[in-house]
């Protein structure tokens, strides 16, 4: 599933969501997660909007309870609630036709990543592919060139490299 989504692989990202909607668990972030982002890839916002708040509802008594042991345990769980507007933001960018309010989300996206801490590259990477929902990486290559050099600088060389090798078969 990951793995068709760091491709951009959309035909096999939506079968795997299928399957996972198959599976006996009765709900998880996950399903929902992943649901709604293959909601927002077929244009079917409304059904991406009800598995985001049916995702927030599940984290909503695991975050509670971790806050009150403390907030590095429920950090994970802060930034799933981040990932989850950040695709209701994808879904406005998708929706809207005004430049300027398109232009103000990525505006926003930019400014989360200045403030990011850069030892977090599973949340820097997460928003990024978030954001390959609405734009392609060669709209992006000051983030993914930001991303390769965090990548670097935090000891993962062949990710980095992944990633800048990845940008120049784009172009």
């Amino acid at each position: 599933l990951e793995a068709s989504w760091n491709l951009g692989e959309w035909a096999d990202f939506s079968r795997h969501v299928q399957v996972l909607r198959t599976l006996k668990c009765p709900s998880s972030f996950d399903k929902s997660f992943y649901s709604a982002i293959a909601e927002i890839k077929s244009r079917r916002f409304s059904a991406a909007q009800a598995h985001i708040e049916k995702a927030r509802q599940l984290l909503d008594p695991r975050i509670t309870s971790l806050l009150g042991e403390s907030y590095s345990r429920a950090y994970s769980l802060i930034q799933d609630l981040q990932s989850l507007k950040e695709l209701e933001e994808v879904i406005t960018f998708h929706k809207t036709g005004n430049e300027q309010r398109r232009k103000h989300i990525y505006k926003l996206w930019q400014q989360r990543f200045a403030v990011q801490p850069s030892d977090d590259l599973k949340a820097y990477q997460r928003s990024l592919k978030i954001r390959s929902i609405v734009m392609d990486r060669t709209e992006e290559v000051e983030s993914h060139l930001q991303f390769a050099q965090l990548a670097r600088n935090s000891g993962n060389a062949a990710l980095g490299s992944n990633v800048l090798w990845s940008l120049l078969e784009d172009f």
